[in-house]
């Protein structure tokens, strides 16, 4: 690292008592806190592998986020889950939010600490390791006594006009990577307001059964990960865009993916919906791309994939046929589910054919050009990545680039 002393995140906190902090525990905030808008929670989920932040968000109210003290957070506040999704970390925007049970912040000294930059080096593959030196082997994947943890990850203390220069380049290209993104969220819920607009006031009497498909590709045991070979597709794979994200592919062995796929081999315009835990899911297949289904999840194979396929998907992301799906979850002792049985019995928002058919030659050229400023953002992000090494050990230098 261009031989820039490692430094303790503990040594460059800002001079505060509340610099480093964990999120409140208990019933300080549970699931009945939560209102429909007002202050955005972060929780593990929402941190990404690149160190962003997914804008799927649960609220409190002011008065709460008030309440919960060092929970509460600041722009340039960096968040790390200590719990679930560890060796992530991601820094806090403009706006207002406060920070889950399950995660852990520090706020720098920016006279020593640049925080972009210190997010950087979190995401980079070494120090995503540093991290994870403090991960607990036992039950649960998570940080030992998180705040001690925190205090003694270390971090390579470039001059701070080097760290403003290492996240002016980084920053750029995380820029655009934001436009993307910014973009591929219009596209979709373009799409969903023009299948409401279309399709709100209809009575509920189509069936999935009538239009599509359904196969359970359920299996016992989850094959060990491989370095290559066939994605098997997990819950952290579906979006709440109704997205397919591959950032992270789950890539098991031939034999096992043969296995896998013995029921279905995915392909564009198939849909898939989860049944346990995230209940209801849903995320498009979109063109070349071929997968097994992992556990707890469902196919729905339009029988006309590319007149019915981006109703079917719409139909199932849509207000109503969300209460539909609440309807035919069952309950369960520890974990709600959706009983494969039942997703044939759903019901769709009544449309003739040809009305399906308008739909889809709408909607199939944005959720194209979605996918691919996606999949452009996931190479982006790899671009990025490779570079962070390169710019913290002094083989490439970017100048006149300001933070």
């Amino acid at each position: 690292m261009a031989n820039w002393p490692l430094v303790p995140l503990g040594d460059l906190a800002a001079p505060d008592d509340s610099a480093i902090a964990i999120g409140p525990f208990g019933s300080r905030m549970k699931t009945d806190t939560y209102v429909d808008s007002g202050v955005a929670v972060i929780r593990g989920q929402n941190v990404t592998d690149d160190g962003h932040l997914t804008g799927d968000f649960v609220y409190v109210s002011e008065e709460f986020a008030s309440s919960l003290g060092p929970a509460r957070l600041l722009p340039g506040d960096i968040v790390l889950p200590h719990r679930g999704a560890i060796g992530r970390a991601a820094l806090v925007p403009e706006g207002d939010y406060v920070m889950s049970t399950s995660l852990m912040r520090i706020r720098l000294d920016r006279t020593r600490a640049f925080p972009a930059y210190v997010r950087s080096y979190l995401c980079s593959d070494v120090g995503r390791q540093e991290i994870l030196k403090f991960a607990s082997t036992v039950g649960t994947p998570g940080i030992g006594q998180p705040l001690t943890s925190l205090r003694q990850i270390r971090v390579p203390l470039a001059p701070i006009k080097e760290q403003l220069r290492i996240a002016g380049v980084l920053g750029a290209v995380d820029d655009l990577i934001d436009i993307n993104l910014v973009q591929v969220a219009s596209l979709t819920s373009l799409v969903q307001a023009e299948f409401e607009l279309r399709f709100r006031q209809r009575d509920l009497s189509l069936t999935i059964a009538d239009v599509a498909a359904v196969v359970d590709c359920l299996h016992s045991k989850k094959p060990e990960r491989a370095p290559a070979g066939g994605v098997l597709l997990q819950l952290n794979n579906i979006l709440d865009s109704g997205l397919l994200d591959l950032a992270d592919a789950y890539l098991i062995e031939h034999d096992d993916y043969v296995r896998w796929t013995k029921n279905l081999e995915t392909q564009q315009w198939d849909c898939v919906i989860t049944n346990v835990g995230r209940v209801g899911a849903v995320a498009r297949i979109p063109a070349d791309v071929s997968a097994a289904l992992g556990r707890n999840m469902t196919a729905i194979r339009p029988q006309r994939p590319n007149q019915d396929g981006a109703f079917i998907v719409a139909a199932l992301r849509s207000p109503a046929v969300r209460r539909e799906i609440e309807l035919w979850t069952d309950a369960g002792t520890i974990l709600n589910a959706l009983n494969v049985r039942s997703i044939p019995k759903l019901r769709l928002q009544n449309a003739s054919t040809s009305e399906r058919e308008i739909f889809q030659a709408f909607a199939a050229p944005l959720l194209t050009l979605a996918d691919s400023l996606h999949d452009e953002s996931i190479n982006l992000a790899r671009q990025r990545n490779e570079l962070l090494p390169l710019l913290l050990s002094g083989r490439v230098r970017v100048d006149g680039v300001a933070a």
